[in-house]
């Protein structure tokens, strides 16, 4: 299912985030993210840039964002 993300999916986010920027040259960050950072500058901009992710039943599986 794709649906627009919400608070809880941020820890999910940052799993699959590190993940690209510790194993690959497609992003562009050097250091991991945190959550809490995630969350922060998806509150900041979500009315124009809106979030999406992808799930199971129980828990994010992949994420669509303007990063």
């Amino acid at each position: 299912m794709i649906r627009l993300a919400e608070h809880r999916d941020f820890e999910g986010i940052a799993d699959i985030t590190n993940h690209y920027i510790q194993t690959t040259a497609i992003h562009f960050g050097y250091e991991d993210v945190g959550a809490d950072e995630l969350r922060a500058g998806w509150l900041e901009h979500q009315d124009v840039y809106p979030w999406l992710v992808t799930t199971d039943p129980a828990r994010s599986i992949g994420d669509c964002s303007p990063r």
